[in-house]
This record gives structure tokens, C-alpha cells and sequence, in this order.
């Protein structure tokens, strides 16, 4: 029989490990909460907005890109084929924040380059408030997880 007080540090030493670094470690490891910022960053800002982290509209495209090719009367959203998309990537880091990377060469240019002051791959501040309440749910299974509670 395990005496109550041994319990009872058990639990104290597992609530001491707690640790906000390692929450977000945890919770940004979680590949839907991965995938939940890739869509923030590609869809939601890029494709639906045309806006990068900054804020800033991308350029919108000529009207000969409109005639030519059928491109919309709006923003650049930087997914004509769908490649660059397919390149985002979150990593998770111990220090409390994760990055997030993209390959943006394309054929002879670099399209993270040639759009660097729109910061293309980032979350703008309403993103991150949106990735903030989204992370909220997780925060029980990190406590659960490290407390060792069903």
C-alpha cells in the first residue's frame, strides 16, 4: 500500500516539472497543431488575403497576367502550382518558440527573397491570436502527460 504522503510528493515533484517551454514544445510538436499554422500562414494569410506576416498586400497582378492567363484582379497569393505551399515546414523548438521555414526557390528566382518585405512566411498578429486560442485545448494533455494523469 503506498502511504499518502508519498503520493502526495509524487505529485508535487511531476507539478514542479511543469514548464512553459516544454508546454510549447509539446503542443507545437502535434502535427494537426503543425498543420494548423501552415494553413494560418498558407491559406488563411497568403491565399485568402494576399498578405504576409507584416501585413503588407503582395502585389497584385497585372492586367496582362489578368488577360494572358486568367489570374484574378487581386493579390499575389504565391500558389500558382501549389509547390511553394508544399514546402512549409513548423520546428518545434525547446526555448518556447518554433520556426517556421519554406523553400522558396523557384525555377530561377527566389520567390522569400524577391517578397522579402512582406515577410511571406510568418504569422501576422491576428494569425497568432488565432494560433493561440487553437493551442489552448492542448495545454491539458501536456499537464496530463507530464503530471502522469489519466
Amino acid at each position: 500500500m503506498l502511504e499518502p504522503t508519498k503520493v502526495l510528493r509524487d505529485l508535487i515533484k511531476r507539478v514542479l516539472r511543469l514548464n512553459d517551454n516544454e508546454a510549447l514544445f509539446f503542443i507545437t510538436d502535434l502535427s494537426i497543431v503543425q498543420d494548423f499554422i501552415i494553413d494560418l500562414n498558407t491559406h488563411e494569410q497568403l491565399f485568402k488575403k494576399g498578405i504576409g506576416s507584416t501585413g503588407l498586400e503582395l502585389p497584385t497582378y497585372s492586367q496582362v497576367s489578368q488577360d494572358l492567363f486568367g489570374k484574378p484582379d487581386r493579390a499575389f497569393t504565391l500558389n500558382d502550382t501549389g509547390d511553394f505551399y508544399n514546402t512549409f515546414e513548423v520546428i518545434p523548438t525547446k526555448k518556447g518558440y518554433f520556426l517556421i521555414i519554406a523553400d522558396g526557390q523557384k525555377e530561377d528566382e527566389n520567390i522569400l527573397k524577391k517578397y522579402s518585405e512582406f515577410e511571406v512566411v510568418g504569422l501576422t498578429e491576428d494569425s497568432q491570436d488565432k494560433l493561440a486560442t487553437f493551442m489552448g485545448q492542448f495545454v491539458n494533455d501536456y499537464i496530463r502527460e507530464t503530471l502522469n494523469i489519466q
